[in-house]
């Protein structure tokens, strides 16, 4: 399946004039871009996963954590990225910055989401417990 994928791609490269080392180039990136959702989509679901379970969990607290190490993270999402590519000065970098910070808290956002709607689901449900045990009572 891939390998037609990368053959189309080169049939339709090579209708257009590209040379040999380009089309190398672009067989690297392709792949480099496969081998990365291949090896990120595990992880993303995994963490997704563990956040579903702590999230379930009788403790509030174990559910949070999640979501304040990825907020950790992305506090110095923006430095980070400032350092490692030297942006225009003033204005530019605080806009780079802020566009990171946005950015890398999507995870953080996710995780806040999925504990809420679990730990409402949660609530929801002991709630109807404790009115048909009072239920059960108000018979006898």
């Amino acid at each position: 399946m891939i390998d037609s994928i990368i053959i189309y791609s080169y049939s339709i490269v090579a209708a257009a004039g590209v040379t040999t080392g380009e089309l190398t180039a672009q067989k690297s990136f392709t792949t480099s871009i496969i081998m990365d959702i291949l090896i990120g989509l595990p992880i993303i679901a995994g963490l997704v996963f563990l956040q579903i379970i702590l999230s379930k969990m009788q403790s509030k607290w174990p559910g949070l954590v999640l979501p304040v190490c990825s907020a950790i993270i992305a506090l110095f999402g923006p430095f980070t990225f400032n350092i490692l590519f030297k942006f225009a000065p003033g204005r530019g970098r605080i806009i780079v910055g802020i566009i990171v910070f946005v950015l890398s808290n999507i995870p953080t956002l996710i995780y806040i989401l999925i504990y809420f709607i679990i730990r409402g689901k949660k609530d929801s449900t002991k709630k109807n417990q404790e009115i048909q045990k009072m239920n059960i009572q108000d018979l006898e």
